[in-house]
């Protein structure tokens, strides 16, 4: 009963943002930022009746000084260069880019450039094209498994995670968001690649509204 206490908070300002705009989009957009505050407090009064004001207090100063503000820096700090340097995070940095780039790295190596793949890929079945093939998904999942598992050990033993996916006697939350997160990488760094970026990255939506006439961006050449 008390967790569903705490959580009505929560589950009323998603519901709110998910339906706010359709429905109510004046009163919503606004009195959002009255919503959300109103639901923090809220949150903040049932956590004391069940709990105690010092234990409140404390998980308050918690989520602001260990997690909100250094967000918030980070967040600014990422704003900052982009104003600057335009889409250097894109480039160089997001995990996205990353980890596609240790992708193509991988189908390189097995399958030559652009123009050795299409004619891999139009030749008929061979061991030769078949052991290009597998080289280069069994890298692949490797690469997302190894992925998996170190997302998986910020929050479990890493030792004990291993050992009991070897041995099949991992706990069964623990190895679901493994394959998760391995199936995940997989998907996204080998078929999805850029279209992440396109189409489901929210800093993708935004990121052109913080250019102005001195920002550093990359454009082609419509001449050529």
């Amino acid at each position: 009963m008390e967790t569903i206490l705490l959580i009505l908070p929560f589950a009323f300002l998603i519901l709110g943002v998910a339906l706010g705009p359709l429905f109510f989009p004046r009163f919503w957009h606004h009195n959002y930022g009255k919503l959300s505050l109103a639901a923090a407090a809220t949150t903040y009064v049932l956590y004391t009746l069940t709990h105690t004001v010092d234990k409140a207090n404390y998980h308050v100063a918690h989520v602001m000084f260990k997690e909100y503000i250094p967000f918030m820096v980070l967040a600014f700090g990422l704003f900052t260069v982009t104003v600057m340097v335009g889409r250097v995070w894109c480039g160089f940095t997001c995990p996205q880019t990353v980890w596609t780039m240790m992708f193509i790295w991988a189908e390189h190596f097995f399958e030559g450039d652009r123009n050795a793949r299409i004619k891999l890929d139009k030749e008929p079945m061979s061991v030769r094209k078949f052991g290009k093939k597998f080289g280069k998904h069994f890298m692949w999942v490797t690469i997302a498994l190894i992925t998996g598992i170190t997302f998986i050990g910020y929050f479990t033993p890493v030792r004990e995670l291993i050992t009991g996916l070897v041995t099949f006697d991992a706990n069964p939350i623990a190895a679901f968001w493994v394959l998760f997160f391995t199936v995940g990488t997989y998907m996204n760094a080998g078929y999805l690649r850029e279209q992440v970026c396109k189409y489901m990255c929210p800093y993708a939506r935004f990121q052109s509204v913080m250019y102005d006439q001195d920002t550093l961006t990359v454009f082609y050449d419509f001449k050529r």
